[in-house]
């Protein structure tokens, strides 16, 4: 494989970084407050129907 010479910017791999703690963030709270839900129905006397 022949070596091209180019370099990715500092700031390509920061972009990066964040996007991924961004959606792992993201998926993090989705998934609590899916377990979350139901004691809070519970507390406000909220009905599914």
């Amino acid at each position: 494989m022949a070596k091209t010479g180019q370099t990715v910017s500092p700031q390509i791999i920061w972009a990066i970084v964040g996007i991924g703690i961004l959606a792992f963030t993201g998926i993090l709270t989705d998934t609590s407050m899916n377990a979350t839900f139901p004691d809070l129905m519970k507390r406000f006397n909220i009905s599914v129907w």
